[in-house]
C-alpha cells in the first residue's frame, strides 16, 4: 500500500518536473525566435504553431494581453504570461523595445499537448517498472512474514519448553539479527531450565528424605510437594500429582490450619494428633506469598511422638518410683514409731516388727539398686572379659536359697561345659540373676526352675522357664515395662520392684542382643536371651 502510493505521488511529481522542464523549454524557444524577429523585422506573422503579435494593435489577443499586464504582472523589460483563449492554456512571450510591445503567442507547452507519444510510452514504461517493484516487494513482504511466523513460532516453542524447529536464515535477510539472538536466546534458556530441572530434583530429593513431613500447597489449594515423611505420618500414600489437599488431610484440625493461614498470610503452629489420635505431631503452618493475587501453604508436621511416649514414661517413672519408695518408707516409719510408742517392751512385737522394718529396708535398698542399675545401662567404659556362666547361675542360685525351699522349687540346670562370654560381668550377672529371680518369684509351690545354656556362632543363648501363672498375650509386650506386673499383690509380697525384666530387657539391648518371651497362661513362661560375643560386637560398633 504504501509503495503504490509512493509510486502515484511519484507519477505526478514526474509530470510536474517535466511540465516544468516543458515551460523552461518553451520560454527559451520564444525568447530565441524573438531575438530573430529583432533581426527579421517579423510583424503579424504565423511561425508555424507560433504566433508573432503586436501587442499595440487592436487584435483581441492583444487586448487580452494588454488587460492581463493591467491587472499586476510586472514584466520589466521582457517577460511571459500565460492567457486563455476559447478555452486553451496559450503561452505569450513579450518584448518591449524601441518599435513597442510585441510578442509571440502559442499554446502551452505540457505532456498532454508536447509529446504526448512520448509521455505514454514514458508512462507505461513507469507503471512497469512501478507493477515489478510491487511485485518484487510483495514477494518480498511474504518471504519476511513467513520468517517472522517461524521465529515467533520457535519462540513460542522456546516458551514453553519444547525443540525450536531448525531455522536457515541468510545473513543477507533484514531478521537475521533477529533470528541470531534467538537461537542464542534458545541455547541459553535451554541451558538454565537444565540447571533447574537438576536443581529442582535435587530439591526434591531433599525434601523427600527430610524426616519432617513436608507439604506445600498451592493458591488453588492443591498439592505440588510432598515427602515420604508426610505420607508416613497422615498413614496413607499420597500422590505426586498435582490434587486437592483435602484427599489427603482428614485431619479437621490441620485444615482449619491450613485454610486460616491461606486466608490470612499468618503462620500458624500448633500440636495435633493423627491417625486416631495415635501419631503426635508438631504443626506448622507458613504463609508464601507467590506474586501479588496467590499464597502458598507449606505445611510441616514434626512427628513428636517418641518425645511424648518418653514424657510419658519419665512421669510414670517418677510417680512409680514415689509410690515403691513411698511404701517401705512408710512401714519402717510406722513400726518405728509404734516401737517408740511403746511396743520395744513386749519382746514379742518387737522382734516382729524389727522383722519387718528389716525385710522393708531390703526392699528399699533392692529398689535403690536396680534404680541405678537402669541409670548404669549404656556406659561406655564397661570392662571387657571372659565370663564363666555356670558361677553367675550359681551365685543367683545360691542368694535365693531360702524361697527356693519355701516354695519347695525344683532346679534344673543345663549348661554346655565351660560356657563363657566376652562380654560385661556386671551386665551379664545382673541379666542372670533377674530372668532367675522371676522365674522363681512367679512360679507357683513345687513347680520348676529349668536353666539351659548352649554355645552359638558367636555367642550364647540362655532360656530361663518357670511353671508359674503365666502371661496373657495383650501382656506380653508390656512386662519390659518399668514398673509393669502381672501380678500387682503377689509381686510385692515376694518382694519384687517392677524392675527386673525392664533392666533384662535394656541390658540386652545394650550388649547387641536380643530376648524372646514364650508364655501360657496356667502353664509357664519361657525367657530366650541371645547375646553376642563383646568383640564381634565392638567390631561391629567400629564399623
Amino acid at each position: 500500500m504504501v509503495i503504490a502510493l509512493l509510486a502515484i505521488a511519484g507519477f505526478f511529481a514526474l509530470i510536474c518536473l517535466q511540465n516544468t522542464i516543458l515551460a523552461r523549454k518553451q520560454y527559451d524557444t520564444y525568447q530565441q525566435l524573438a531575438m530573430v524577429a529583432r533581426s527579421g523585422g517579423y510583424r503579424e506573422q504565423r511561425l508555424g504553431r507560433i504566433s508573432e503579435v503586436n501587442l499595440d494593435g487592436h487584435s483581441h489577443i492583444a487586448a487580452v494581453v494588454r488587460d492581463r499586464i493591467r491587472s499586476g504582472d510586472d514584466l520589466n523589460n521582457q517577460g511571459h504570461v500565460y492567457i486563455h483563449l476559447k478555452g486553451k492554456r496559450q503561452f505569450v512571450y513579450i518584448v518591449s523595445d524601441s518599435l513597442g510591445d510585441w510578442g509571440f503567442v502559442g499554446r502551452s507547452w505540457n505532456v498532454g499537448t508536447v509529446g504526448r507519444t512520448e509521455g505514454i510510452v514514458y508512462a507505461v514504461i513507469y507503471w512497469v517498472l512501478v507493477l515489478i517493484l510491487l511485485l518484487w516487494s510483495a514477494r518480498d513482504d511474504r518471504h519476511l512474514q513467513a520468517e517472522i511466523r517461524a521465529l515467533a513460532d520457535n519462540i513460542h516453542r522456546v516458551r514453553y519448553d519444547h525443540q525450536a524447529h531448525p531455522l536457515l536464515v541468510p545473513p543477507s535477510s533484514r531478521v537475521y539479527p533477529l533470528a541470531y539472538q534467538i537461537q542464542g536466546l534458545e541455547g541459553d534458556v535451554t541451558h538454565w531450565r537444565r540447571k533447574l530441572t537438576v536443581r529442582s530434583e535435587r530439591f526434591v530429593q531433599l525434601v523427600d528424605h527430610l524426616p519432617q513431613g513436608v507439604m506445600l500447597i498451592n493458591g488453588q489449594r492443591q498439592v505440588t510437594i510432598v515427602n515420604t515423611a508426610m505420607a508416613t505420618l497422615l498413614g496413607h500414600e499420597i500422590s505426586r500429582d498435582r490434587h486437592p489437599y483435602v484427599d489427603d488431610i482428614q485431619t479437621f484440625a490441620l485444615s482449619h490450619m491450613i485454610e486460616h493461614t491461606a486466608r490470612d498470610a499468618q503462620s500458624r503452629h500448633q500440636e495435633l494428633q493423627l491417625q486416631d489420635d495415635t501419631v503426635d505431631v508438631d504443626a506448622t503452618t507458613v504463609a508464601i506469598r507467590k506474586g501479588p493475587d496467590e499464597i502458598q501453604v507449606l505445611v510441616i508436621l514434626y512427628d513428636v511422638t517418641f518425645m511424648r511416649q518418653v514424657e510419658k514414661m519419665q512421669s510414670d517413672f517418677v510417680q512409680n518410683v514415689s509410690h515403691e519408695l513411698k511404701t517401705p518408707v512408710t512401714a519402717i516409719t510406722g513400726f518405728a514409731e509404734t516401737l517408740l510408742a511403746g511396743a520395744k517392751d513386749d519382746p514379742e512385737a518387737l522382734d516382729k516388727f524389727l522383722h519387718i522394718i528389716q525385710t522393708e529396708s531390703q526392699r528399699l535398698t533392692q529398689l535403690i539398686q536396680d534404680t541405678l542399675a537402669l541409670s548404669r545401662v549404656g556406659s561406655s567404659n564397661d570392662h571387657i572379659e571372659k565370663v564363666p556362666v555356670a558361677p553367675l547361675v550359681q551365685n543367683a542360685l545360691n542368694s535365693i536359697q531360702q524361697p527356693l525351699k519355701d516354695r519347695k522349687l525344683h532346679v534344673n540346670v543345663e549348661l554346655d561345659a565351660d560356657l563363657s562370654l566376652d562380654t560385661n560381668r556386671r551386665k551379664l550377672s545382673q541379666i542372670v540373676r533377674n530372668l532367675v529371680n522371676n522365674a522363681v518369684f512367679y512360679n507357683k509351690e513345687g513347680g520348676t526352675v529349668s536353666i539351659v545354656g548352649v554355645r552359638t556362632n558367636g555367642g550364647i543363648r540362655l532360656q530361663v522357664s518357670d511353671t508359674g501363672v503365666g502371661i496373657a498375650d495383650d501382656e506380653q509386650q508390656r512386662v519390659f515395662e518399668r514398673f509393669y506386673r502381672v501380678d500387682k499383690a503377689r509381686s510385692r509380697n515376694s518382694g519384687g520392684t517392677g524392675l527386673g525384666l525392664a533392666i533384662v530387657s535394656e541390658l540386652v539391648a545394650d550388649l547387641g542382643g536380643s530376648i524372646h518371651l514364650a508364655s501360657q497362661l496356667g502353664v509357664g513362661s519361657t525367657f530366650t536371651v541371645a547375646l553376642p560375643n563383646a568383640v564381634a560386637s565392638e567390631h561391629n560398633q567400629d564399623n
